[in-house]
């Protein structure tokens, strides 16, 4: 009879754990589901938050918390904006790259004048080709910021384009694109590593050794007067290269 209802025992506690296990497997499958659903739908860019990073009243800077359905250069999250009540731009912020690595939420920092305690202020996205689309927020640091929906043509004057991000410039423009044409283009994602200056540094090394290897022998005076050149083509590539870090570091104000 003992050995009966330990079998009997057995039997169920097994019986128990096959039922866990199923359960558990079942809550993981739904929350992969969920998850591969994620970005479902049409293309969008929700505003999370926007808080104080430091700064004082009025020269604040401004950490904005951010999500978008970014897949790769034909759709990504290309802009955000903060704007005023009356819907006039106070500033606008051009992303580097898609963020296909970062699904879940992304934060940047924000610099701006003239942003008070109390100064109410709307920060909305903008994707690449759909246009404004998801959440906004609004609000002031003061009450805090609510999510709201705006219509898809609201400060629409807003909308004056600006340089595509770096990577998908070929993409979007072709390979005739101006690099003279990135000003501005800023994306201090804390979660992101930009390589622009090594990949610039490896292109200007690249440049260097194409122009020694177009070089034919000759006299010494025909060696010399080429490395002369060389020297001379690489330094204005570094004051080009220079130029263009210090203007794509700007942040853009309207």
């Amino acid at each position: 009879m003992a050995r009966s209802q330990l079998f009997a025992a057995v039997c169920l506690g097994a019986f128990l754990l096959v039922q866990q296990a199923e359960c558990a497997s079942n809550d993981v499958a739904n929350v992969l589901r969920k998850k591969k659903g994620k970005h479902k739908g049409p293309p969008h860019a929700d505003i999370l938050d926007l808080g104080i990073k430091n700064g004082t009243s009025g020269g604040y800077v401004l950490k904005v918390r951010y999500t978008s359905t970014d897949k790769d250069c034909t759709q990504y999250m290309n802009w955000y904006e903060l704007l005023d009540e009356e819907g006039r731009l106070l500033f606008k912020r051009h992303m580097t790259h898609p963020h296909t690595k970062f699904p879940i939420w992304r934060e940047t920092l924000l610099p701006v004048d003239g942003v008070y305690d109390d100064t109410t202020v709307i920060v909305r996205g903008h994707m690449y080709p759909n246009g404004y689309s998801g959440k906004a927020i609004k609000g002031s640091i003061k009450d805090g910021f609510q999510p709201i929906d705006l219509p898809s043509d609201y400060a629409r004057e807003a909308e004056t384009g600006g340089p595509e991000a770096p990577e998908c410039q070929e993409f979007v423009r072709g390979p005739r694109f101006n690099d003279k044409d990135q000003d501005n283009t800023d994306d201090t994602d804390d979660s992101t590593d930009d390589s622009t200056d090594s990949e610039d540094t490896s292109s200007e090394e690249a440049d260097s050794q194409a122009q020694r290897g177009d070089a034919t022998p000759g006299s010494k005076g025909d060696q010399k007067s080429g490395k002369k050149k060389n020297k001379k083509m690489t330094a204005e590539e570094r004051a080009a290269r220079k130029a263009r870090i210090e203007e794509e570091s700007l942040r853009t104000v309207g």
